[in-house]
């Protein structure tokens, strides 16, 4: 027995990470989070036909994709409270998710859109059950991958212009997201067909990385990915 020399290298768990992976159809989203350690999607859209993944199923055992809240709320429950071998919990895609909660509060409420309501009230009320079951999903020791589209908007600051890149995701839903995440991985396609993944924001992207160690560009690699995560600063 003896005292160390040096800290103990960081493996890093996935579990104790949320990430938002987002970029147009077709750039790799779901094969790349379908990399990510024992995953199991709850897909809320098809797309997973020619992938050889984990999905939620019917009580056949057929594969399933969830058509509204209360079948959204039904998987989480299963995950979160049944014993099993999964440690990451795939959303493919998360608007689709904020889609059914909204229609299922408003449906509740006799509403046919958030601003019925008067005074935000409609908005706050989607908000609040959004925020309740994704916060129990962030704290229920799995690790967490949201998959998104992007879109394109112009923004402009002191009379300039420029095209913008963010998810798909409602200006409700991505506040919250956007902040409740620890990475924000923009997915892409480069002149030679690589595919690619931003982690840091700039001028004309969302991105985020809280680690910090992250290069701006990574190839869509997963085990590049924890490789470099892998690594402590310093090194």
């Amino acid at each position: 027995m003896k005292l160390p020399d040096k800290p103990k290298h960081k493996t890093v768990d996935f579990r104790e990470y949320k990430f938002l992976i987002y970029g147009d159809p077709g750039s790799g989203k779901s094969t790349f989070a379908s990399k990510f350690p024992d995953a199991i999607f709850i897909p809320t859209e098809p797309g997973l036909n020619f992938l050889e993944v984990n999905q939620i199923t019917d009580d056949d055992g057929n594969p399933k994709v969830i058509r509204d809240w209360n079948e959204f709320i039904e998987a989480i429950k299963l995950l979160c409270t049944t014993e099993h071998n999964f440690k990451t919990i795939v959303v493919d895609t998360i608007d689709n998710a904020f889609e059914f909660c909204a229609l299922h509060v408003l449906k509740a409420r006799g509403l046919e859109h958030e601003t019925d309501e008067g005074y935000g009230k409609g908005f706050g009320m989607v908000k609040r059950e959004f925020t309740k079951v994704i916060n129990f999903v962030a704290n229920s020791g799995f690790g967490l991958v949201f998959i998104s589209h992007e879109k394109q908007s112009q923004r402009e600051e002191r009379g300039v212009k420029r095209e913008y890149t963010d998810s798909s995701l409602s200006n409700q839903a991505r506040v919250f997201v956007n902040g409740l995440m620890d990475f924000i991985f923009y997915c892409s396609m480069d002149d030679d067909g690589h595919r690619l993944i931003r982690t840091k924001a700039n001028l004309n992207t969302n991105a985020k990385d809280r680690s910090g160690i992250l290069p701006e560009v990574l190839p869509m690699d997963f085990d590049m990915l924890v490789e470099h995560l892998n690594k402590t600063r310093g090194e």
